[in-house]
């Protein structure tokens, strides 16, 4: 949930699901309303107004400290510097990469690079 950017508290764009039925009775799209709503903010302002609850996960960029949950010997996601989205059960259920684009045209050198990033996803999730 961005608290940052809206008056209202929106959920970022690329981790959130919503029923794609919903999203077409509304007509909603991703389109951003700047300067008030970026990409994707509007969708979550929508449903809201249509009486519809909206939930965030709780993550590591407004909780950094529930790193602590990934156990530190068994997961190699403890380590990696993005922002972890966790389920009920403390499980990690998302990870955002954060700044992709800006990363990636060297813009911005902190956290986890994407050279990184794919070395990771070879070694753990292709392997």
């Amino acid at each position: 949930m961005d608290k940052v950017r809206t008056l209202e508290d929106v959920l970022h764009v690329l981790g959130y699901l919503v029923d794609f039925k919903l999203f077409t009775q509304f007509n909603l799209d991703f389109l951003p309303r700047l300067p008030q709503y970026d990409v994707g903010d509007r969708v979550t302002t929508a449903l809201r107004d249509a009486g519809y609850a909206v939930f965030a996960c709780p993550n590591t960029l407004w909780e950094p400290e529930l790193v602590e949950m990934i156990p530190s010997s068994s997961s190699p996601l403890r380590h990696l510097h993005v922002d972890h989205s966790f389920d009920d059960d403390g499980n990690v259920i998302f990870l955002h990469l954060g700044r992709g684009i800006r990363k990636s045209s060297g813009d911005h050198c902190t956290g986890t690079m994407p050279e990184e990033w794919i070395r990771f996803v070879e070694e753990h999730l292709l392997s």
